[in-house]
């Protein structure tokens, strides 16, 4: 059976607990989404129930209650979709993911919103539109203005996607941007900065690989290089002159 159970992170003593039986999810669920809003309250969205079937569900909690009640629900259902904060206005946005069955994954390429001031329904009328790339299992990032990357993750027949698409608040568009070097498999990342996005993901194998970029990285410490700087030593010489005598 899919366990509903949950465990939270003490930061100051940096050890994971689990949550008493009443803080544990109403619904099991696998590849769901999660987020904490603004406001404190933890938001789980989606996912694949125990029979296999795509979940339009979501569950809300407070962490300090630990207790999970149902939430609104999507207005599609979707699975390993990428969640967002906005930090400009506090929205919560769920972008792609895939609907059907876990056996049966159909990629998505919409995107909902939900107002966390009122948290009653999912929007679908937006300024986001839509990806260009139907994709799930990949990664996503918002940057302190707003925009927003997508990259990696799966298409259309479970093929692996090595493209990044870009938000603009500005335009309201979504621009294809520079691929990765390799289409990444359930990626994980962030961003560095303001706007450097990195990825972490496993290729094909589970092993890390040296890339290119890294190749003339030296493994050994350059040589130490010694500067002796001269000394200059300054000797003080007393002459004694004998006066000589009158003829």
């Amino acid at each position: 059976a899919m366990p509903c159970s949950v465990a939270y992170l003490d930061p100051l003593q940096r050890i994971w607990a689990f949550a008493p039986t009443s803080g544990f999810l109403v619904t099991a669920r696998a590849y769901a989404c999660s987020a904490v809003a603004a406001n404190g309250l933890v938001i789980v969205i989606g996912g694949v129930a125990t029979g296999g079937s795509v979940l339009s569900s979501t569950e809300v909690a407070d962490p300090a209650a630990y207790n999970f009640s149902s939430g609104p629900a999507l207005t599609t259902p979707r699975a390993s979709a990428s969640v967002l904060v906005s930090p400009l206005t506090g929205d919560i946005i769920v972008i792609g993911g895939y609907a059907g069955s876990i056996s049966s994954k159909s990629p998505l390429n919409t995107i909902e919103v939900l107002n966390t001031t009122t948290m009653s329904t999912w929007s679908t009328t937006h300024p986001y539109g839509t990806l260009l790339v139907s994709r799930y299992g990949f990664v996503g990032a918002i940057t302190a203005d707003g925009r927003i990357f997508v990259a990696g993750g799966f298409g259309v027949g479970n093929t692996a996607i090595a493209t990044i698409e870009a938000y603009s608040p500005a335009l309201l568009t979504w621009t294809a941007v520079q691929s990765l070097i390799t289409p990444p498999r359930f990626p994980v990342g962030g961003l560095l900065g303001f706007s450097a996005m990195f990825c972490v993901c496993r290729i094909a194998a589970p092993r890390w690989t040296k890339q290119p970029a890294c190749a003339n990285v030296p493994t050994t410490p350059p040589p130490t290089t010694t500067t002796t700087t001269p000394t200059t030593t300054t000797t003080n010489t007393t002459t004694t002159t004998t006066p000589k005598p009158n003829k």
